[in-house]
């Protein structure tokens, strides 16, 4: 069994999305004087690799608890990226999409960074769905969940959020910022292991993801 972690380090230079808390962490008790370590983490629902839920954009939305694990595991497509505008659109999902895809693929696993890391500073022109994209998923495909290796799946041009709102509204879960590089996935079907942090009533919540080779 091969299994590959596409989860990010959760450390003090972790890159946040402009407006989110940074990631940080305090020492309250040492093994030396107390017997016994224990830190204080702090840190916000979309930091790191973490899940969207519905209730991220959508009043009422369904909330991280209410979301049942086998949405988030299983068979997934593992897509690499390279659009000129930087922007993944319908064009670009229905030439990399089969017929066959767009009745069998459930989770689609898009790879922008194409070995290239995360850089140091917030960038907002990184690679994302465009609002064309996120309407094909929607009406043309089975896809109930979409990652992609950037800090948001949609450019943050717009603070209205159409690609979430188009996304989220048709029960199509989003996972944010993944690593492929780390283990330099290469294209394929895998299976997905996701588990974002059971917090009840959260909008959102980092999360450890894994892909499983698949048996032959």
């Amino acid at each position: 069994m091969s299994l590959r972690d596409i989860s990010r380090i959760l450390d003090k230079d972790t890159l946040v999305y402009p407006g989110d808390p940074e990631v940080g962490r305090e020492i309250r008790k040492r093994i030396a004087q107390d017997g016994f370590a224990m830190e204080v983490f702090t840190l916000g629902s979309h930091a790191g690799t973490h899940l969207d839920a519905p209730a991220h954009v959508l009043p009422g939305g369904a909330t991280i608890d209410m979301i049942a694990s086998e949405r988030l595991n299983g068979p997934a497509r593992v897509l690499t990226t390279d659009p000129a505008s930087g922007l993944i659109g319908a064009h670009f999902l229905s030439q990399h999409l089969s017929e066959q895809d767009l009745h069998s693929v459930e989770r689609l696993l898009l790879h922008t960074c194409n070995r290239r890391p995360l850089p140091a500073a917030f960038d907002c022109h990184y690679p994302s769905l465009s609002l064309d994209g996120a309407q094909f998923l929607r009406e043309q495909t089975r896809v109930k969940l979409i990652g992609i290796d950037t800090l948001s799946i949609e450019n943050g041009s717009d603070p209205t959020l159409p690609v979430h709102r188009t996304l989220l509204g048709a029960d199509i879960l989003i996972l944010e910022s993944l690593d492929f590089e780390t283990e330099q996935v290469a294209d394929g079907d895998y299976e997905l292991l996701c588990a974002p942090l059971r917090i009840r009533h959260a909008d959102g919540a980092p999360c450890r993801a894994l892909l499983r080779d698949l048996v032959a």
